[in-house]
């Protein structure tokens, strides 16, 4: 009798170790993650959402709207509404904005940090927003809406709550340098007090190119600012009838006694160093564009 209780508590033993070795080589059971929850546009061909736009929208933004409802309606079979921010039209709880409308805060969207083909998509308290840096970008944010929840749906479209998507402009400039300091929104464009009117388009002309080049929006000041970055002097050039850019201090500055004046000179550096250019620019401390009609000196930036 001894002899068989001590053969069952070996055979206990051995398949308690047998069981204890498989609870450990067994993996651990992984939490589940919860499902985000969803905000249904529509459903079984019925819907309580508004396309909105603003009342006064140009020809693009309304025709992204109303493409928008048409692609809607196509692949859930509901007849989605399509209105405006006029302040007599009413608000509804769950609306698709599409461009700057009234809906949106003060500063709510960065349409210049999204840049020119910049946008975001985000659902905000059952409000989708469709937001571009300019039109085109609103455009593609209409198109990737599009793509992403309804083509690719059965006919129930819907979105996760809070759900955010941002794409950023991808300028051909990624880094404007002057002697190696990467310039910043802080920098300026410095004109004279008395500047004209050329002047003035030329000084607009320069800094809607590093916009579009760079993503940079620098302000345009007169008098004096120890923090400009391009200097457009009424002093003249070292030499007559010349164009002269250098580098002094940080600054790219702008001279001419030419008699198409200065402005001309700074369209000549827009058209031979900003235009169609592409990757990090560096104007070195030595950097000097030299002007003389039949004779032109150029020492050029390095380009990163």
């Amino acid at each position: 009798m001894i002899g068989l209780l001590r053969r069952m508590s070996i055979i206990l033993t051995l398949s308690l170790a047998f069981s204890l070795a498989a609870c450990a080589d067994a993996e651990p059971d992984e939490p589940e993650v919860p499902e985000a929850p969803m905000l249904c546009i529509a459903d079984q061909g019925t819907t309580d959402f508004y396309i909105i736009r603003s009342d006064y929208s140009n020809q693009d933004i309304t025709s992204y709207a109303v493409k928008l409802r048409r692609e809607l309606n196509e692949k859930s079979g509901a007849e989605v509404g399509i209105s405006t921010d006029w302040e007599k039209n009413p608000v509804y709880e769950h609306e698709i904005i599409v461009g700057k409308t009234l809906r949106e805060s003060e500063g709510q969207f960065d349409r210049i940090g999204l840049g020119k083909t910049g946008y975001i998509i985000k659902e905000n308290n059952g409000k989708i927003f469709l937001i571009g840096g300019t039109d085109e970008g609103t455009s593609l944010a209409v198109d990737y809406f599009i793509s992403e929840f309804v083509d690719s749906s059965d006919g129930s479209i819907s979105v996760p709550v809070g759900y955010e998507y941002v794409v950023h402009h991808q300028y051909d400039i990624p880094g404007l340098y002057i002697e190696m300091k990467k310039l910043d929104a802080s920098r300026t464009i410095l004109i004279p007090e008395n500047a004209g009117k050329k002047v003035l388009e030329s000084a607009e002309n320069l800094r809607q190119t590093i916009y579009d080049r760079t993503g940079l929006m620098l302000e345009i000041k007169s008098g004096s600012d120890a923090n400009a970055a391009f200097v457009i002097s009424d002093k003249k050039a070292s030499a007559d009838a010349v164009h002269e850019i250098t580098v002094s201090d940080g600054k790219l500055i702008f001279t001419s006694s030419a008699k198409s004046g200065v402005s001309a000179c700074v369209d000549i550096f827009v058209a031979n160093y900003l235009k169609d250019k592409k990757g990090s620019i560096n104007f070195p401390s030595d950097f000097r564009y030299f002007d003389l009609g039949d004779y032109i000196f150029v020492s050029y930036p390095v380009t990163e």
